[in-house]
């Protein structure tokens, strides 16, 4: 991920990382991984190697289940709580 506007924490495995404008965070396959926007709003270049994930999102899930689903079939699975989540703060 390469943040281009706001503010962003990255959460990978048990580390988590604030992001300013110009950050860049990598992400392991095979480690959980995921973000929270801290500010309004967020803009960010993502970028996924080897190419093929992005097909995922012409599938354009619309409920929890199909997400779920859909990601299921490149091989990434859905773990959780989310850091937020498990912390009790409101998103």
């Amino acid at each position: 991920y390469y943040l281009l506007e706001g503010t962003v924490t990255f959460h990978v495995g048990e580390e988590s990382y604030r992001g300013e404008p110009g950050a860049t965070v990598f992400f392991p396959r095979g480690i959980p991984h995921t973000f929270t926007i801290e500010s309004e709003s967020a803009r960010m270049l993502l970028l996924n190697a080897p190419g093929g994930f992005e097909r995922m999102f012409e599938l354009a899930p619309s409920t929890p289940e199909q997400a779920i689903a859909a990601l299921a079939r490149y091989d990434v699975q859905v773990v959780g709580p989310h850091p937020r989540d498990a912390a009790g703060v409101e998103p």
